[in-house]
């Protein structure tokens, strides 16, 4: 609700100032579409981890809380890896089962992470719909403002 009431505050000042109504909804319009880029590119560089990750198998170990938030903890050899992604508070019976599973490790710098199915899933999914909403709206600009 703070936001919205941002937005018209801003909206009235800008027209006092003179600017148009066209110009913010462009101005708009470009922001979102920075907001879609980076997004897209957010998801290809998660895809681009998730390809260059091993391929083993693990034991799901349960959640570990880290800054307030749950991560999935897998156990391959007795070691623990901390998924990459946040884990999912819906359905998490369905998702997290215990016993082996099929996951993917991810070696950073000096430290290891575990990408299960579901951030697979998760980074697909995003990698495909923000690609195709850019794709829309950069079409809509294009066609609006004639670029």
């Amino acid at each position: 609700m703070g936001g919205i009431v941002a937005a018209v505050i801003v909206l009235i000042l800008l027209l006092i100032l003179g600017v148009s109504i066209s110009s913010f909804a462009e101005a708009l319009l470009v922001i979102f579409l920075i907001v879609l880029f980076l997004m897209t590119v957010f998801f290809s560089v998660c895809a681009v981890i998730f390809a260059v990750a091993k391929a083993t198998k693990a034991e799901f170990c349960g959640f570990v809380e880290i800054k307030g938030a749950d991560f999935a903890q897998y156990r391959i050899d007795g070691e623990l890896y901390t998924n990459i992604y946040l884990a999912e508070n819906v359905m998490r019976s369905k998702i997290y089962k215990s016993g082996e599973q099929k996951i993917r490790i991810f070696h950073f710098r000096k430290k290891a992470f575990a990408v299960d199915s579901h951030t697979r899933l998760t980074i697909f999914t995003g990698l495909i719909l923000s690609v195709l909403s850019f794709a829309a709206v950069f079409y809509e600009y294009s066609m609006l403002y004639g670029i």
